[in-house]
Parts: C-alpha cells; sequence; structure tokens
C-alpha cells in the first residue's frame, strides 16, 4: 500500500485485519516512493496487488506509469479518503482494477481482491529484472575478496539511488 494520508491508510489496515487470514499483507509505505526506492520495494517485495492512495493526484499518476513499466499486468486498486468523479477517471485511464472509498466493509474489499485474483490468474505478473551478475571469487582465503564485495555493492546501491 502507498498511502501518505495516515488515517486512511489506517482504516485500511484495518479493513485488511477484518479479513484475517485471506490477505498476506506485504508493506505500508507512509509516501510516495521516487523511481529508485520503488524498484526496490517491488524487487524485495514482489507484492500480487498495490493499493495506492490519490492524495496527489498527479504524483499517484507517476507512480501507476512507473508500476507499469517495473511490472507488467500488476494490478493497482486506487483508494481515496472521498468519491470524487474525477479523481476516480483519471485513476481508471492510466490503469486502476478499482476504486476504493471509505468506510473500507469487508465484503468490498474482499470483492476487490477476489477481482485481483482473477486478474492474476489470466494475466500472471512479471517483474522486470537486470541481466547483471556480479561475483568476487579469492584465489586464496584472507586476501580481502569480502571488502571487496561489500564496497561494490554500496557503490552499486548508491549509483542507482
Amino acid at each position: 500500500m502507498i498511502c501518505p494520508d495516515a488515517g486512511l491508510r489506517e482504516q485500511l489496515v484495518q479493513a485488511f485485519e477484518a479479513l484475517g487470514a485471506e490477505t498476506a499483507w506485504c508493506q505500508a509505505l507512509a509516501k510516495y516512493p521516487s523511481g529508485t526506492e520503488l524498484a526496490r520495494a517491488l524487487r524485495t517485495f514482489s507484492p500480487q496487488a498495490i493499493f495506492l492512495s490519490l492524495e496527489n493526484l498527479e504524483t499517484a499518476v507517476a507512480v501507476v506509469r512507473y508500476l507499469e513499466s517495473e511490472a507488467e499486468a500488476l494490478p493497482v486498486v486506487a483508494v481515496h479518503a472521498g468519491l470524487d468523479q474525477d479523481r476516480m477517471m483519471q485513476a481508471l485511464h492510466v490503469g486502476a482494477r478499482d476504486f476504493l472509498t471509505p468506510p473500507f466493509e469487508p465484503e468490498q474489499l474482499a470483492s476487490s481482491l477476489e477481482a485481483v485474483r482473477r486478474l492474476l490468474k489470466t494475466a500472471p505478473l512479471s517483474y522486470s529484472a537486470t541481466d547483471h551478475i556480479y561475483s568476487f571469487l579469492p584465489a586464496k582465503p584472507g586476501v580481502g575478496t569480502t571488502t571487496v564485495a561489500v564496497h561494490a555493492s554500496a557503490a552499486f546501491a548508491q549509483e542507482s539511488a
């Protein structure tokens, strides 16, 4: 879930908890991530769906477009504090699969999750990946290979940030 609005985020978390074991909760981001942060989160958590707040419509649309480039067929469910027709239409035009507003009733959320499950059965997720793999093999013990690997990892992380 990506939701800067703390109240809305808490309501959605409680709605998920009310569903019980039916769902596996992954991660809630309290701000809209940058492209690099979003790519890292996708690779780390491999979500099956994203619940995205439309609090800042322009930023949310940019997030959806980035998600399309990083994870083909990743379902996005838009959430907003109120029923705003313009926001709803904009969200659906950029690819959101559903639009939810509080109060998040368990039946409403379960229906949305079932639609996501059906979509995932017909169009499985495909995350973009890199074809760059680096390995470090020491010639003998104690020559500093681990140090080189750690420093190289840190440099790659800074370069992509």
